[in-house]
Formats: C-alpha cells, sequence, structure tokens
C-alpha cells in the first residue's frame, strides 16, 4: 500500500471543497481578483440593481453568468433571464460561459 503524496491529498481536499461550494450555489472560488472585486460590489448592492462598466476582456459576463449559475443551482427549477441583441448573440455569449463555469 502506497501513502499518498502531499500533491495528491491537497488536489483531494481542493476537490472535495469544489464540490461543496459548487453544491452550495457558490461560485466565486472561480474568480480570478479583478472579477472577485466585481462579483462582491455585485452582492453587496443594496438595490438588487447594478450596473457594470469596463474593459473588454475584463470577465463582466463570466462573473454575469456565474451569478445567474448560483442562482439556479440556489433555487433549482428557477429561470434566469439572460438579454443580447438577438437570441444567436446571447447564445454566443453566454453557452460557452456556462460550459466554463460548469467544467469541473
Amino acid at each position: 500500500m502506497s501513502l499518498a503524496t502531499s500533491t495528491e491529498v491537497r488536489d483531494a481536499i481542493l476537490s472535495t471543497a469544489r464540490a461543496d461550494l459548487w453544491r452550495a450555489g457558490d461560485l466565486a472560488y472561480k474568480w480570478d481578483p479583478t472579477q472577485l472585486a466585481l462579483y462582491e460590489a455585485i452582492k453587496a448592492s443594496k438595490s438588487g440593481l447594478y450596473a457594470t462598466e469596463g474593459a473588454r476582456k475584463l470577465g463582466k459576463s463570466y462573473v454575469h453568468g456565474g451569478i445567474a449559475l448560483e442562482a439556479c443551482i440556489q433555487n433549482p427549477g428557477a429561470q434566469w433571464n439572460w438579454a443580447a441583441i438577438t437570441g444567436k448573440e446571447c447564445r454566443l455569449v453566454l453557452v460557452p460561459i456556462l460550459e466554463q463555469l460548469s467544467a469541473d
């Protein structure tokens, strides 16, 4: 019988923690520092409305898609609306984000 290496133990702990967070609908572990700041600002909003303005490739759509996915995980059967110019544009933006968020 071989003993697990520290890397294997760490990976197992991380995998379990991620699975627990996923089941709880807490996807904040997926954000980089800039996205985490945006995520926390949105979550701290008292009005329920939040306008996001920032440079291209900042991760705005990724964070908003993650917040939508969190809401759906936390509220099974919930519907979350996503707006874009056309339905095709909506699919082009949102589907890859949801696939990336759901990958692990």
